[in-house]
């Protein structure tokens, strides 16, 4: 039978990354064991890879706006339309001059572009230090000694947890979910 990540004891995932020769003496498959790793490093990505992320949103953030003012120049180059309620939509600056306002625009695709080009600069040496890090080092969950310190945290914090031995790594990313949620809307 296969061990399923969600169901699988935390406890033993912390012991199996300190030492991965201990799969015999702890019941687990070695192919098992690296199934329920790989699904770990799913469920818990690294802060290198959350900012990986960010940099991400960043880039394609940046490259809407840019596509957003170049569509209004568009607009602007071939109608004769009242163009107010789209730079409304767009939450940019309207002063009614279509010489002012293609010039703004002018500008800020400019700026957006020149963000656009830092933040896709930012990106790549984020991707390539996070490649060289992942060569030099494998990431590991918490040692044991922190997961009873963050246990008890729980605990601390209202976490009703009868069994230490029983807590499967379903319950820990859904608890480690919930504290980082709270921890974002307290900030």
């Amino acid at each position: 039978m296969m061990l399923l990540y969600t169901e699988f004891s935390f406890i033993k995932l912390c012991l199996l990354f300190e030492d991965e020769s201990k799969c015999d003496e702890l019941g687990v498959k070695k192919e098992d064991w690296e199934i329920i790793k790989e699904e770990y490093k799913e469920a818990n990505p690294s802060q290198e890879e959350e900012t990986l992320i960010e940099a991400y949103k960043k880039v394609l953030k940046a490259g809407s706006e840019c596509s957003k003012i170049i569509g209004l120049i568009q607009f602007l180059l071939v109608s004769s339309d009242d163009w107010e309620e789209y730079f409304k939509l767009a939450k940019l600056r309207f002063t009614g001059d279509l010489e002012k306002d293609s010039s703004y625009l002018k500008k800020k695709l400019q700026k957006e572009k020149t963000k656009s080009e830092v933040f896709t600069a930012q990106l790549e040496k984020l991707k390539s230090d996070l490649d060289e890090a992942r060569k030099k080092n494998d990431a590991k969950p918490i040692k044991l000694s922190d997961l009873y310190e963050n246990l008890a945290s729980l605990e601390k914090a209202g976490a009703s947890i009868p069994d230490y031995k029983n807590f499967s790594c379903g319950q820990y990313n859904a608890w480690n979910s919930l504290t980082k949620k709270i921890n974002k809307a307290q900030k």
